[in-house]
């Protein structure tokens, strides 16, 4: 029923039945779901997202990582990444979890058992090590505020995204 009526469709419905469809092994409706979408959330101004689009990209990375679409995959979980707040979450209590489950699976996707990295950053002042033992969880790393140049090395298994500003 859902592909006959042509209208139907924007990307957040199409992205939950993608990702339904492929949870139940309709991998065929569930590829024409992902095809279909516009992947208009890609493109809106970071000012202007909100949880809706955090879900959306959720679901599709999930339909995406199923299916074994990797560049459609890569396009959502980096959409992802970029929208993460210095906390480590997003908008609301629900897109945070479940854009939370949608990063995870691409480090299970991607074969990275038990991630373990360790991070080193060394500046002028000194340096500092922080290990990240699981992929979606957020750290709050202090660094010297009088540093403005850092060397970041990082060594071990797994997905690592760090998120440096100045204060």
């Amino acid at each position: 029923n859902y592909f006959k009526n042509p209208t139907i469709g924007y990307d957040y419905e199409k992205s939950v039945v993608a990702y339904a469809l492929a949870l139940a092994d309709k991998d065929v409706l569930a590829t024409r779901a992902v095809a279909s979408m516009n992947w208009n959330f890609l493109n809106i101004e970071k000012l202007q997202i909100k949880a809706l689009q955090v879900e959306i990209a959720s679901y599709a990375l999930l339909a995406c990582l199923k299916l074994e679409r990797e560049a459609d995959a890569i396009k959502a979980y980096n959409w992802l990444i970029k929208q993460r707040k210095p906390n480590g979450g997003f908008f609301s209590s629900h897109d945070t979890v479940l854009g939370l489950q949608a990063i995870s699976a691409m480090s299970e996707y991607l074969g990275v058992k038990n991630p373990s990295i360790n991070i080193q950053f060394t500046g002028r002042s000194g340096s500092k090590s922080e290990k990240i033992d699981n992929f979606a969880s957020s750290k709050s790393i202090q660094l010297p505020s009088t540093d403005r140049q850092f060397n970041i090395l990082a060594t071990g298994r797994g997905l690592a995204y760090i998120n440096l500003f100045a204060v």
